[in-house]
C-alpha cells in the first residue's frame, strides 16, 4: 500500500521541516524579518512611504508590505515563530501544488492518494 512507502519519506520530511523551523527561530537568524518589521512600522505609522525614508534599505516590492503587513501586529518576540509557522504552511502548499501541476501535465485529472508520497519527497528538500 502507498502508506507503507510513505513512512521513511514522512520521517525525512518532518526532519527537514523541523530543522528549517529550528534554524530560523535561532537568535540572530531573523535579522531580515526584523528589518521588514521596521519597514512595516514606518509604513504603518503615519502611512509614510518606506521607499522615501533615508536610512532604510527597502528592497522588497510594494505588494510585500500588504502580504507581510499583519506581522506588524504580532509581538516582536513571537514574530520569528509566527513567520516560521507561516513559511511551514507555505512549504506544504507549494509541495502539493508542484506535484499537482506535474501530474496534471502528465495527464492526471486529480491528486490520487498514493501521490502523497511524492509530496513528502518534495518536502524533504
Amino acid at each position: 500500500m502507498w502508506w507503507e512507502r510513505a513512512g521513511p519519506w514522512a520521517g525525512a520530511a518532518v526532519l527537514s521541516l523541523a530543522t528549517g523551523v529550528w534554524i530560523s527561530t535561532m537568535p540572530g537568524r531573523s535579522l531580515d524579518l526584523m528589518e521588514v518589521l521596521n519597514w512595516l512600522a514606518v509604513w504603518d505609522l503615519g502611512a509614510m512611504n518606506p521607499y522615501g525614508v533615508s536610512g532604510l534599505r527597502v528592497d522588497y516590492p510594494p505588494h510585500a508590505f500588504l502580504m507581510l503587513g499583519p506581522l506588524h501586529l504580532v509581538p516582536a518576540a513571537a514574530a520569528p515563530v509566527v513567520f516560521a509557522f507561516l513559511n511551514l504552511i507555505a512549504c506544504v502548499l507549494a509541495a502539493r501544488t508542484t506535484v499537482q501541476v506535474v501530474l496534471e501535465g502528465a495527464g492526471a485529472r486529480a491528486l490520487p492518494r498514493q501521490h502523497h508520497v511524492l509530496i513528502l519527497m518534495v518536502l524533504t528538500f
